[in-house]
């Protein structure tokens, strides 16, 4: 027995990217340390899920039991929360030159795009379909270690009044190693910079700022495991099959006097936002602080609403409403971009 309890605070995660999928990268190396291209990252509500198939084997015979079952493949699912923020100094086309959750971002199918010079230099992510990209992750727990490789995902970007602006992911990958390891020694590698408040943020739906407590934008990717005869463990990759960015918001009522302009520059009440027709779109756009390099802008051009639903919040009636990021066929990957600069 050990001869002390295994402590659930202390826990350390660290991803890296694949150059090819389960090529066999890892983020950390004995004692615990992160290799050259690792990021430490800051995470909580880390919850690690086991996905393994049992294979009963339950054969006519003169016993009325089953036999020992055997197990087929071995994956697992991670979620999390970590902290949306900057860099806090100059981004460059490197590693450590992106923020601390760009491997994240990155395996949920989106791409990310180094631009700018000095003074104006930019992090770009927007959804990627022709190419994605895997990352393998290291979770040390107190004296073990998890290790997911081959993983992609999806998750959502949750902007709460007065909070610290988050992304909430959920990641599939194999589950190659869950063992005895020395703790993480990686702690000096997490990013010093506090994030950001959602506030002032110059959240605008049509041009229009409109008064939500909460905003949230989930990419809504579907994952499918692509099972093969030829692989060692019976799949070869976990895959990103389908995207499909919704959102919601609360947005105050409003008087009619206060109005959206919609892509084709029509004006629509709050309420006609989800009761007109031709159904309108509009831009979104949201700037989260005010200070370089620890700033982040999410932004869309067809936002439209899918819903709307009157509640009461703390006495104060506002709208609940369900809301879609669409695709353009004229403009590829045109869902949404977020922002670092």
């Amino acid at each position: 027995m050990p001869t002390n309890a295994y402590i659930s605070k202390r826990t350390m995660m660290a991803t890296i990217m694949e150059t090819t999928y389960n090529d066999g990268t890892v983020a950390t190396t004995a004692p615990g340390a992160l290799t050259a291209n690792g990021k430490a990252v800051l995470v909580e509500d880390l919850e690690i899920t086991p996905d393994t198939e049992s294979l009963p084997r339950v054969y006519l015979s003169d016993q009325l039991g089953s036999f020992r079952p055997e197990l087929g493949k071995i994956m697992a699912t991670l979620s999390g929360s970590v902290e949306m923020k900057g860099k806090g100094a100059a981004y460059a086309d490197t590693v450590a030159g992106r923020p601390e959750i760009d491997h994240l971002l990155r395996c949920c199918a989106l791409s990310s795009t180094f631009s700018g010079g000095a003074g104006t230099e930019t992090i770009t992510y927007a959804p990627a379909s022709a190419t994605r990209e895997s990352i393998a992750i290291d979770v040390h727990m107190d004296g073990k270690r998890l290790r997911l490789t081959g993983c992609v995902g999806t998750g959502r970007f949750v902007l709460e009044a007065h909070k610290i602006p988050k992304f909430e992911f959920e990641i599939r990958g194999l589950l190659t190693a869950f063992v005895d390891a020395t703790f993480g020694t990686f702690g000096s590698s997490y990013s010093s910079i506090v994030p950001p408040v959602v506030r002032s943020i110059g959240w605008t739906v049509g041009a229009r700022a409109l008064y939500a407590s909460k905003v949230e934008v989930d990419l809504g990717n579907e994952i499918m495991d692509a099972d093969s005869v030829n692989s060692a463990d019976g799949v070869r990759a976990a895959v990103v099959v389908l995207r499909n960015v919704v959102g919601s918001m609360d947005p105050e009522f409003e008087a009619d006097t206060y109005t959206l302009t919609d892509t084709a520059a029509a004006t629509h009440t709050l309420q006609g936002g989800g009761l007109d027709r031709p159904h309108p779109a509009f831009a979104l756009t949201a700037t989260v602080s005010v200070a370089q390099y620890n700033r982040f802008t999410l932004a869309a051009a067809r936002l439209v609403f899918t819903g709307m639903k009157p509640t009461d919040s703390n006495g104060i009636r506002r709208f609940q409403i369900p809301f879609v990021l669409a695709a353009d066929p004229a403009t590829a990957n045109g869902d949404l971009t977020l922002t670092f600069n």
